[in-house]
């Protein structure tokens, strides 16, 4: 059994589905904290140093029904909790079959699995699951309005958002970041992944 890869808008779609089911209003910050654990059932699980000792923030158990991070995430850096959720979730949408069938018992035989598998697939894997994690967090519509308002700002400003570079796009990024609960790159990814920016 291959591991499924996905083209962007088969993904986007499924990141549509998966709000239309369990936030259809896409308001913002999306709680997929409690869309994982009440509507999706899962149980999140905190397990200290998992991060240094394992060297990932989190992961999906195999039978999907749990999902272990880092606690240090959970309390200090929680963008970065949200992601992993929203990673774990994508994980489940995109790879679920997949991850059944192969069930690996430990994180250590899972890391063997990936490391086994075509490198160029490993990559498009998760480079799939990141799109939809920052798909499910960051709705287009709900971004489109944020950037509208930044822009409107940067313009009353005397700044012409329409020519910026990397240091003004970083600062436009940053308040609509704290709206969404996320990090300036998943706004900054979340642009181009909508259109909004064109490059």
């Amino acid at each position: 059994m291959r591991i499924p890869t996905y083209s962007n808008r088969q993904i986007d779609k499924i990141a549509d589905e998966f709000l239309d089911n369990y936030h259809p209003d896409r308001t913002v910050p999306v709680p997929i904290d409690e869309i994982v654990e009440f509507d999706l059932d899962l149980e999140i699980v905190p397990i200290p140093q998992i991060e240094n000792l394992l060297g990932v923030v989190g992961y999906l158990s195999t039978d999907l029904q749990t999902i272990t991070v880092d606690p240090i995430h959970m309390e200090k850096v929680t963008t970065r909790y949200r992601f992993t959720l929203a990673h774990e979730v994508a994980h489940i949408l995109l790879h679920g079959e997949y991850i059944r069938a192969f069930a690996p018992a430990t994180i250590d035989q899972w890391k063997r699995l990936m490391r086994e598998t075509d490198p160029e697939v490993s990559t498009k894997v998760e480079k799939n699951t990141d799109r939809l994690a920052n798909a499910i967090l960051v709705p287009c519509g709900a971004l489109e309005t944020a950037w509208d308002n930044a822009r409107a700002r940067a313009l009353a400003n005397g700044l012409d958002p329409d020519e910026f570079d990397d240091i003004l796009l970083e600062r436009l990024a940053r308040p609509i970041a704290d709206t969404f609960h996320v990090n300036t790159t998943s706004i900054i990814f979340a642009l181009r992944r909508c259109g909004i920016l064109g490059y």
